[in-house]
């Protein structure tokens, strides 16, 4: 399983703004991506977090490729000020404490600034 650890950090959002990511995210739960096995949502403090494990890599890269993704990108692009990532191979889902560990512990998770953002 391909495992992703994702911190989408956010500017200040406004309350419809806030109503949209999560409309996101719910909507997630429900339409998954092909090869999508699991996927975990928490917000904290103009941070968003997204647990995503995928069958495979090749299946999350189709995802990340698709016009659904870049979709749902445009829709919050605006609202985005960073996001950080981490990828892992591992044979089970891992709960958030392990996610998370991975994702603190590693000194090459890579960091984009969004552009057009300050």
């Amino acid at each position: 399983m391909h495992v992703v650890v994702t911190r989408i950090q956010t500017s200040k959002l406004t309350f419809i703004q806030r109503v949209i990511w999560r409309l996101l995210f719910f909507m997630t739960r429900f339409l998954k991506a092909k090869g999508l096995y699991h996927i975990r949502y928490v917000n904290q403090q103009n941070s968003y977090w997204l647990l995503q494990v995928w069958k495979s890599k090749t299946d999350m890269i189709q995802f990340r490729q698709s016009n659904h993704h870049r979709h749902l990108f445009g829709n919050v692009r605006g609202t985005m000020h960073a996001v950080r990532n981490v990828s892992f191979e591992n044979d089970k889902v891992p709960n958030w404490e392990e996610a998370l560990a991975r994702f603190h512990a590693s000194h090459l998770h890579s960091y984009s600034p969004v552009p057009g953002t300050n």
